[in-house]
């Protein structure tokens, strides 16, 4: 090591030492050592305090929760999304203003088990269980079949453990089931197979119960489920199969319940079709016309539309 380099780290050290003595900054330092001017000496600024969090309780049956609930900052859809998650079960809003309400275990009450005690309906499969406790636990009746390959869930609790492709192939022709939950694969192209695939095995007076039908918004109706090696919350391009059906399908009734990001429901009817002002289904349009697309109910008119349906001949 050179005279000057000695020189260097011996000063480099004195720096280190008069910055921890003084609260200066490291220029500040070295200027004292090496004796050259650089305006007033500062003291080094008290780190700035964080924002106090604040805790609401919410209540829900016996079980009380505590969620901290902190300040919203940023405005890009990930962070928005990354919210929106911990928030409790309960009412949302939409971009366009329309409220709805969210619970995975809505989906059920709202059209699986609805359906099912309404109508004595005894025969039931679900496509795509994922976590039983979320529907499939939930739902009791003599005849209970499930669809899953086990890619998302490790205790796969189906009789049919394979693709929902693969079981229709299997299945005779003439089984049928009454109740029918789609919430497998959440793209448009696989969800438009696994609807036309459930009417050819519906029981006459039967319902479709399809989930994700109407995303909160563009960053939950992406193609990929996982981004940056995270699972965020994700509803896919189910929308555009419930859509196609509605501007296509005259001997169908259908629509959508506002809730648990929308649970299309659709029976064999009759409905008068959409117009297709959306031939490349961009999401701007589906959204501005949503109400429209999906034929979207609020969960107090459902009761209504079913006793509506029942009368169709």
């Amino acid at each position: 090591m050179t005279a000057a380099q000695k020189t260097a780290k011996a000063n480099f050290k004195k720096a280190i030492e008069y910055r921890k003595k003084t609260g200066v900054t490291l220029k500040e330092a070295f200027a004292h050592v090496y004796g050259k001017k650089v305006g007033a000496v500062k003291k080094k600024a008290a780190p700035k305090k964080k924002a106090a969090v604040k805790k609401k309780v919410v209540k829900r049956g016996a079980k009380t929760k505590v969620l901290k609930l902190t300040k919203q900052r940023g405005t890009s859809v990930k962070s928005y999304d990354k919210r929106h998650q911990a928030l409790p079960s309960g009412k949302r809003k939409t971009a366009w203003g329309t409220t709805y309400y969210e619970s995975r275990a809505n989906r059920s009450d709202k059209g699986v088990l609805l359906g099912i005690k309404k109508y004595d309906f005894e025969r039931y499969l679900e496509i795509g269980i994922s976590n039983p406790r979320w529907c499939y636990n939930m739902v009791s009746c003599r005849d209970k079949d499930g669809v899953d390959p086990g890619y998302e869930f490790e205790n796969n609790v189906a009789n049919y453990k394979m693709t929902s492709d693969e079981f229709f192939e299997l299945i005779s022709e003439d089984k049928q089931w009454d109740v029918i939950f789609i919430d497998g694969l959440h793209l448009a192209h696989q969800v438009i197979k696994d609807i036309n695939n459930s009417l050819k095995h519906l029981s006459p007076n039967g319902f479709l119960v399809i989930h994700d039908c109407s995303p909160l918004n563009v960053w939950r109706q992406r193609e990929n489920y996982m981004m940056d090696n995270r699972y965020y919350p994700w509803n896919g391009t189910t929308w555009k199969a419930f859509y196609h059906l509605r501007t296509t399908r005259l001997d169908l009734s259908m629509c959508t319940v506002n809730t648990d990001s929308g649970v299309g429901i659709v029976r064999r009817g009759k409905q008068e079709l959409v117009y297709d002002n959306n031939p490349f289904y961009d999401y701007n349009i589906f959204d501005f016309n949503r109400k429209q697309h999906l034929n979207l109910i609020e969960c107090s008119e459902f009761s209504e539309w079913l006793t509506k349906t029942d009368n169709i001949e």
